[in-house]
């Protein structure tokens, strides 16, 4: 008989005990969220899990993309260093990398000083060269480089008639 009014006072207090957590859950569905425990919103967090795995993707691929863009310009400020591009060249192909990227060329235009965007490119493309410079690199390949910006950026010479 003992044995059986405890298992009675156990069951009720268990039940009374998970009625109050029921009761909270309800009370404070942000709790529940929090801890945890909000199982009728199992639609809501598949919708979540299934946004997060799409900008993941998103992220991946664009992420992608920057890391091509990189790699393609570390090649040509190679080429730049190595003598194979002229600095008008290796300024023109950064051009044409940036051109997708209208926020790139933003960065670019409040970053360097210049006439044009010419000019800020190709003081963009130098000093992304400058910081690739190490010992296996020609010497004066920077006054090389400089002496070709200073005939870039020259203003075209007028002519008198």
């Amino acid at each position: 008989m003992l044995k059986l009014l405890l298992t009675n006072v156990r069951l009720t207090l268990a039940g009374t005990a998970l009625f109050a957590f029921a009761l909270l859950c309800y009370a404070d569905p942000a709790w529940a969220k929090a801890a945890g425990v909000d199982v009728w919103s199992i639609r809501e967090l598949n919708d979540e899990l299934a946004s997060g795995t799409a900008r993941r993707q998103e992220l991946d691929i664009h992420d992608e993309v920057i890391q091509r863009r990189i790699a393609l310009k570390e090649g040509i400020v190679g080429d730049l260093l190595a003598g194979r591009l002229s600095l008008a060249e290796a300024t023109s192909q950064f051009a044409a990398l940036n051109l997708p990227r209208a926020d790139a060329m933003a960065v670019i235009r409040a970053t360097y000083p210049g006439r044009t965007d010419e000019e800020k490119l190709a003081r963009n493309v130098i000093e992304y060269a400058r910081l690739r410079v190490d010992d296996k690199t020609p010497p004066g390949v920077m006054a090389r480089l400089e002496a070709e910006f200073d005939r870039l950026a020259r203003p075209a010479a007028t002519t008198v008639h």
